[in-house]
């Protein structure tokens, strides 16, 4: 017969039961491992973004004038600044003719648009979903919102990673 020790911390007055008469003893003692602690996150306002980003933004449920490019995607460049200002732009546009400037405000866990302008409009960005995460490939900014214009309106998404140049 074997005899355990029981794998939870044991009162101090826990004894184990007696071996029945000639038996050998065996005892194992199992360890409760102890759980890893989870990863500290970086805090998002700690998280250098300063640098060129390149990805693509596309269009969904587009309606009037912008029904034709309904689930088109374009490649795009952007540029984040010291004061995370980031400024983006079609690769196949001068630099100059932006698709947005967007003032990015951060704190520990999120990041906001607290102004700027897309596609020459310069509302709405209280309705915006940013998004910082890390995968495999190294961090990816997702930016989700929607354009109305006098002739239709869209939603968009936007998905930039890092250079690393």
């Amino acid at each position: 017969m074997r005899f355990f020790a029981p794998a939870e911390a044991a009162p101090e007055d826990y004894e184990l039961p007696a071996p029945e008469p000639g038996a050998a003893v065996i005892q194992e003692v199992v360890a409760t491992p102890t759980p890893s602690p989870e990863p500290t996150a970086t805090p998002v306002s700690e998280i250098d973004l300063v640098g060129e980003w390149e990805g693509y933004w596309e269009m969904f449920s587009a309606s009037g004038d912008w029904n034709e490019m309904d689930t088109l995607r374009w490649d795009c460049w952007a540029e984040i600044d010291q004061e995370d200002e980031l400024y983006l732009w079609d690769v196949d546009l001068d630099k100059d003719i932006g698709l947005a400037s967007l003032m990015l405000e951060r704190d520990e866990t999120e990041i906001r648009i607290s102004e700027g302008w897309f596609m020459n409009s310069s509302s709405g960005f209280d309705q915006w979903r940013v998004k910082l995460q890390e995968d495999d490939e190294g961090l990816l900014l997702t930016l989700r919102g929607s354009y109305v214009s006098g002739g239709g309106d869209y939603s968009f998404s936007i998905y930039l990673r890092p250079t690393n140049e």
